[in-house]
Parts: C-alpha cells; sequence; structure tokens
C-alpha cells in the first residue's frame, strides 16, 4: 500500500475517532451532578435524597440541566412530635428544585 494511501487511511481513522469521541467527551465535562446532604455523594439524577429529617425518594426527574433540575417524588418528613427522638413521620408527595448550579473541585453540582 502506497505511503499516502496509509495517510489517508490513518487521518478518516482519526477524524471518525474525533467525531465520535467529541460529544461524549464534552457531555462527560458538562455532567451536573447533586449533591446528597446526608451522605455526601454525587450522583446524577439521584433516585433518593436525604437530609437530617426527611428523606425524598421515588424522585422522577422531569428537567435536568446546567440552570436548574427538578423532580417529582415522596417525602418523609419526621414530625418530632414530641420530640424527633420518639415522634412519628409523614409521608407526602413532593417537587424537588436544584438550582444555583456552580462548579467545585472540576464537577458541576
Amino acid at each position: 500500500m502506497p505511503s499516502s494511501r496509509i495517510l489517508l487511511v490513518g487521518l478518516i481513522a482519526l477524524a471518525a475517532w474525533l467525531i465520535a469521541a467529541g460529544p461524549a467527551s464534552a457531555a462527560a465535562a458538562d455532567r451536573v451532578y447533586a449533591l446528597n446532604p446526608l451522605s455526601g455523594k454525587l450522583k446524577v439524577k439521584p433516585a433518593k435524597l436525604s437530609f437530617s429529617d426527611r428523606t425524598m425518594t421515588e424522585l422522577r426527574w422531569r428537567r435536568w440541566g446546567k440552570n436548574v433540575a427538578r423532580a417529582r417524588g415522596f417525602a418523609r418528613i419526621l414530625t418530632c412530635n414530641p420530640n424527633c427522638g420518639s415522634g412519628g413521620a409523614e409521608t407526602t408527595a413532593t417537587t424537588v428544585k436544584l438550582s444555583r448550579i456552580r462548579e467545585r473541585n472540576g464537577r458541576l453540582r
């Protein structure tokens, strides 16, 4: 095979790789994470978020972007009556809105 043909095949392969890898690399760099306040773990579109007095579960994300993320699900909230240690809990439908997305340690969250 002549060297010009080998060079052409190599350039075509390189172009195909750049086209295939380009959007994936950009998508990974633009990935937005949610921080679970209780566990401190970062996740994309988490199904559960936990705080000290409430847990939001079965989250279904309707919007997930760089400016805002919105989900619907259920919240289990401690009633703290008579106190948080012996009080009960209520479960209700909830809406979650995440905003003020910022970059920290190289990740959007």
